[in-house]
């Protein structure tokens, strides 16, 4: 390997204050998704007399959409990291 490869590599490497802001990043997602989801699920509630149900659900709801969310970005990382490493 001469160092022009090795500038390459160093390059591609993500430092760790982005990696770790893309991680609290994706954290905050799933929270306010949940969060989210439970307001609206509980306002909806209280227009139908059962807002502790609807308030779970969406709260439920709104997690696993964070949670895919994460996922398929985890998902989406993995791939492109294997396609990179490949010649």
């Amino acid at each position: 390997m001469n160092k022009s490869d090795d500038r390459t590599e160093e390059s591609k490497r993500v430092p760790p204050t982005h990696a770790a802001g893309d991680a609290v990043g994706r954290v905050f997602n799933v929270a306010v998704a949940g969060f989210a989801f439970g307001f609206l699920g509980h306002w909806i509630g209280t227009k139908f007399g059962a807002a502790d149900v609807f308030a779970v659900i969406g709260a439920l709801l709104g997690a696993t959409a964070g949670f895919y969310s994460l996922y398929a970005h985890v998902t989406a990382r993995s791939k492109q990291d294997e396609n990179s490493k490949s010649p």
